[in-house]
């Protein structure tokens, strides 16, 4: 059964500079980020678990055709994604929970 897919407010931040960001590179890129990033949630409504764990709970999902990381908790009811990132930041500023 899918699982939804929830998205904190910092999260939404990182989608809203990312679609900017891609959208002033080359117009229409960031609509084509944001169909990407939807196709990647899909996948993690049906496959919550198919990214392994990077640090603690905290998995991520790549984003096909761009280079960001759908970090995400995968909780009981929902699958809440915490931040997506470019792979050029730095690791440290990766949103990640360390509880074991």
């Amino acid at each position: 059964m899918p699982r939804p897919v929830l998205t904190t407010p910092v999260a939404d931040a990182d989608i809203a500079d990312a679609f900017a960001w891609n959208e002033v590179r080359v117009r229409g890129h960031g609509s084509d980020f944001l169909a990407e990033l939807a196709a990647t949630f899909s996948f993690l409504e049906e496959f919550p678990g198919a990214y392994l764990k990077m640090r603690g709970e905290t998995r991520r999902a790549v984003v096909l055709r761009f280079p960001y990381g759908v970090f995400h908790l995968v909780d009981p009811d929902s699958t809440s994604v915490t931040g997506v990132l470019h792979f050029r930041r730095d690791p440290p500023a990766w949103p990640v929970n360390t509880d074991v």
